[in-house]
């Protein structure tokens, strides 16, 4: 690979020192006060270097994977989606009123549009989904048979595999103690697919 300025070494161990640490990189705004480069221009140009040179990976806006001397990333970066206490019935999703707060998942988990939502009860646990995990959802209307699936029900939230045949939508729980709900396509909404899970431990 090739060397590196003392001011490019500096900014590369910073953002690599910051996703050890917090697990996420340092913001554009963040770099340039700890290597007091005034604009954003100067800041980006550093990253355009250390791209060139094949020691970071941009990929998307935010995310940034710091890569080892085969070009395999050492680590990935993050980004951050917002953790709704609930899904509301109508739009938009991500009013202010409906977000508690934000998750950090790996930048490569997800895609698009997308939010975390707070587990509640025990329906899907043979899906390894248990109460008080967070799973990640991304947006969208439309689902394939056998997918997890957030859907809006009489404007309250389920987490549920979704199956479809002759226009007849059944959403099963991952759990025995609870029978399989039958609805027509005009009484419920998807809100999303369910992407990925977070557990704290």
């Amino acid at each position: 690979m090739p060397a590196l300025t003392d001011r490019q070494k500096a900014i590369y161990d910073f953002l690599l020192k910051s996703i050890r640490e917090r697990g996420f990189v340092p913001s554009i705004h963040e770099i340039g006060k700890q290597f007091k480069i005034a604009s954003t221009n100067g800041v980006y140009d550093h990253l355009k270097a250390l791209e060139k040179k094949g020691y970071i990976r941009r990929v998307g806006k935010r995310a940034i994977e710091v890569l080892n001397a085969l070009g395999k990333s050492i680590l990935t970066a993050t980004r951050e989606v917002p953790v709704l206490g609930r899904v509301p019935a109508g739009k938009p999703f991500l009013s202010e009123e409906n977000v508690e707060g934000v998750l950090i998942i790996p930048a490569d988990m997800s895609g698009g549009k997308t939010f975390a939502l707070r587990v509640k009860g025990d329906s899907m646990i043979g899906a390894g989904i248990m109460d008080g995990d967070r799973v990640i959802v991304k947006q969208q209307g439309t689902a394939e048979n056998g997918e997890i699936v957030c859907a809006l029900i009489d404007g309250e939230a389920t987490l549920k595999r979704f199956f479809k045949k002759d226009g007849v939508v059944t959403l099963k729980a991952e759990n025995e103690k609870y029978a399989p709900i039958t609805l027509s396509a005009g009484e419920f909404r998807i809100a999303g697919r369910v992407v990925g899970l977070l557990r704290k431990f």
